[in-house]
């Protein structure tokens, strides 16, 4: 101290011999020196944020726990190689503690920063919400929710009402209704306010359910907890809660949805009727004839159809059935008053009675000098009798719709344009006749409709059910026309139009030349057109394959084994019985083949079979920890 005052003396007295000038240089002097200590001692906070960050871009650093410098805050941690410190804690342990000690905060706007810890504790909550949309633009939906169940909760940050409205919507579209209606009870808990889309995410959730029943508790508890809550029922949670209800078998209450909607004063669109028309295709029994009812619902309300509306309606007619014929008589009188099923007699037009099926027997009678056939052609608004018990058939329903040209004549009348999609569904829904695709394609070519693979796979596949083996392999042509390249697709619904050895073994040469490679799932095809042939040698060969390949028989394959046995005993019964038979077993082959077929079958069922185990649809969402 003495020192410092006698120093301090000999200043105070050499600046008194000075003058201004010097006085203010030996001034700047003295401050540098006293502020070059503090410098070359602690770095400012910015400085050290500026070291955090670069760590932080190096990965392979993001453990490492290295203390560089002293933050000038009361809540510092001591530095392991600073001399004048007497022993240290261990840093992750300190860090750890400090973490515990943060509490929640409402609005955390506040970036801390400790030093041992690889970047910031707590991020704003806008951040977090870039972390999941990220992954969930990724299809990630677990590290989605790992973000807000495993790096939140480690770092005490308090989510809001956008993060949940993020992940429900995230787990909604990816069916994943349990982990959906999980953080919906969590927002309830937190007090947090709860928005219309949330709703409308949790009917998503229940819509996208990979089982119905508990889609559909899911679905009417959530509608009865609003109906008590009194939540203002909007038309995008109408449309919700219709899809919800459809999509699980729901069809009546989807109905019953929309009748709430216009005692509400919610409008009722296109969309409202697209969602009604996804419900009827849910229902194979009697979807048709509640497509009807909202086709011609439409036409009351004058609701313009889309192109969509036009495929869905489409959908139903080669998926569903009319249900009870005497409902849907009811129901369709009902609609049109002025259509009567059975007796109404009006003018056939020329080209909708060519296109209606020869198989179903149409009444034709004479009313003076003009011919009358009696069909109901709704399109049109014409009717022609038909005995409606033998309308089972998707050629048979579309005729409701004033058949395949009908159809597109109506699409074109309301501004709708097919595509692609409307002629794939269409292929499926006119009769079992060549000439009926060839105008069809016909069709795609005047309005300007390129066949795409997905067309030409289906035609394969039609072609060959219907036997009409040699047609199927013509639609290859039309391929090679388009300048497509087949795919694994291709070759499977090829496959069900091999009926000897040689054409199973020019196929599997077709699909090696091709690139792709062989699976049990195209051989199976194979042996079930051998079998189906009694061809004993195409399924020996086939069989052979199983070894050459590696390949384990699934479940399929060895069923067709056995169906092929017991086709064969019920012919030995029948012959024994002298009743009529397969001339096959006339062969005088015949015992040694059934002989060496019946051991390739005991061969078989000793391979290993693939296994087919079910995997959990939401096991890909969940931590190996989380349970079933």
């Amino acid at each position: 101290m003495f020192l410092r005052l006698v120093f301090s003396g000999y200043i105070v007295k050499a600046i008194s011999t000075c003058n201004q000038a010097e006085v203010q240089q030996f001034k700047s002097i003295l401050y540098c020196m006293t502020r070059k200590k503090y410098f070359d001692s602690s770095n400012t906070k910015e400085a050290v944020r500026d070291k955090h960050f670069q760590l932080n871009r190096k990965e392979e650093c993001s453990n490492a726990v290295r203390v560089e410098e002293i933050k000038r805050s009361e809540g510092k941690l001591p530095l392991a190689d600073d001399s004048d410190t007497f022993g240290t804690l261990s840093k992750e342990s300190v860090l750890r503690e400090r973490l515990e000690d943060l509490t929640e905060e409402e609005d955390d706007n506040v970036e801390e920063y400790l030093e041992g810890l690889d970047g910031k504790t707590r991020l704003r909550t806008l951040e977090y919400a870039k972390f999941i949309k990220q992954f969930l633009t990724e299809k990630k939906l677990l590290d989605a929710i790992d973000v807000l169940e495993v790096r939140m909760k480690k770092e005490k940050a308090k989510p809001n009402v956008y993060i949940y409205r993020l992940l429900i919507s995230g787990c909604a579209k990816a069916g994943y209704t349990k982990k959906a209606f999980q953080l919906y009870n969590q927002m309830k808990k937190r007090g947090l306010q709860m928005k219309n889309s949330v709703y409308t995410s949790l009917f998503d959730a229940c819509a996208n359910s990979p089982w119905p029943n508990d889609g559909i508790t899911r679905a009417a508890g959530l509608w009865e907890l609003m109906l008590e809550k009194g939540v203002e029922l909007n038309q995008q949670i109408a449309h919700a809660v219709i899809k919800a209800f459809g999509r699980c078998g729901e069809i009546e209450r989807a109905f019953g949805i929309v009748d709430e909607m216009s005692v509400r004063g919610i409008s009722i669109t296109s969309e409202t009727m697209n969602f009604l028309l996804q419900a009827c295709a849910t229902n194979k029994d009697s979807g048709f004839r509640h497509a009807l009812m909202v086709w011609r619902k439409m036409m009351e309300r004058n609701l313009m159809p889309t192109t969509y509306t036009y495929n869905l309606l489409l959908r139903c007619t080669r998926d569903c059935s009319l249900g009870d014929i005497n409902r849907f008589k009811a129901d369709v009188d009902t609609l049109l008053p002025s259509l009567n099923l059975e007796l109404k007699k009006l003018k056939a037009p020329a080209d909708v009675k060519r296109e209606v099926p020869k198989d179903l027997n149409i009444v034709a009678t004479k009313e003076g000098n003009k011919e009358t056939t009696l069909v109901p052609v709704l399109a049109s608004q014409q009717s022609f009798l038909i005995d409606l018990k033998k309308i089972v058939k998707p050629w048979h329903r579309l005729m409701f719709l004033g058949g395949r040209e009908g159809f597109i004549n109506m699409m074109l009348s309301t501004g709708s344009k097919p595509d692609i999609k409307t002629f794939t569904q269409l292929l499926y829904t006119i009769g079992p006749n060549i000439e009926e695709e060839k105008l069809l394609m016909t069709q795609m070519n005047q309005l300007g409709i390129k066949r795409d693979l997905d067309f030409c796979n289906m035609l394969i596949k039609k072609r060959n059910i219907n036997n009409n083996f040699p047609g199927a392999k013509e639609v290859l042509n039309i391929i090679r026309e388009e300048q497509l390249i087949p795919n694994i697709v291709t070759f499977g619904v090829l496959a069900l139009g091999s009926t000897n050895l040689r054409d199973s073994m020019k196929l599997l040469k077709e699909i090696k030349a091709s690139g792709f490679r062989i699976n049990i799932q195209i051989l199976g095809t194979l042996l079930h057109s051998a079998c189906r042939s009694w061809d004993f040698k195409a399924i020996n060969f086939l069989v052979r394959l199983l070894t050459k390949y590696e390949m384990k028989p699934n479940i399929k394959f060895i069923q067709n084994l056995e169906n092929f046995n017991q086709e064969i005993q019920r012919h030995i019964k029948m012959k024994e019985n002298g009743k009529g038979y397969f001339n096959k077993l006339d062969s005088p082959n015949f015992e040694k083949d059934h002989d060496d077929f019946k051991q390739l079958i005991q061969y078989v069922k000793s391979l290993e079979v693939e296994d087919q185990i079910f995997v959990h649809p939401w096991k890909q969402y969940r931590r190996p920890k989380e349970s079933e």
